[in-house]
């Protein structure tokens, strides 16, 4: 009888210790899948507002480029009916460009170039608008600023370097021979 009894104290003993060596490694285990999901869950957050940035910035450009072709496509419309669809254009890839494409990150290669397209197109309006002489405060630098930032990505976007190197010449044209 002795050595059952000793064998059941030895195998409660055993378990109890399993039991408590279980317990920890699924306290740890379940610790490390909850840092892993906040992790995951902040990533995903993360990921969703820049593509949130990347549709609502593509909406607002491609908008304000259906204004731009109304705008080039107007005969005898008037000055004022051109000039409100040129700053209907304009307010749309300013939207583009101060709520969306200022959030997101021009290390990665696809929102540069969406960048790049945002700050090409507006800096070619804000030229244009000049150009028709009704430029507002703060168009000069603005568009010089975004111009440039273009002409310098011209050896890593080829394919858009003709594009960006004739809005920096508009640009320069339109904003250095003013009065």
């Amino acid at each position: 009888m002795e050595v059952f009894e000793i064998f059941i104290a030895l195998l409660t003993t055993i378990l109890a210790i399993a039991g408590l060596i279980g317990g920890l490694i699924y306290k740890v285990i379940i610790k490390r899948v909850e840092e892993l999901s906040t992790v995951v869950k902040e990533d995903v957050r993360s990921l969703a507002k820049v593509q949130h940035h990347i549709a609502l910035a593509t909406v607002h450009l491609l908008g304000g480029y259906a204004c731009w072709r109304d705008y080039r496509d107007m005969k005898r419309k008037g000055k004022k009916k051109k000039i409100e669809k040129l700053n209907l254009a304009i307010a749309r890839v300013r939207e583009a460009y101060d709520l969306h494409a200022n959030h997101l990150y021009d290390q990665e290669p696809e929102n540069e170039k969406l960048i790049c397209w945002v700050k090409n197109d507006l800096a070619y309006y804000l030229a244009e608008r000049q150009r028709y002489g009704a430029a507002l405060t703060g168009d000069d630098a603005l568009a010089q600023q975004l111009a440039k930032y273009c002409y310098d990505r011209i050896c890593k976007y080829p394919e858009k370097g003709e594009a960006y190197a004739d809005t920096y010449q508009f640009v320069q044209k339109q904003f250095n021979n003013k009065q």
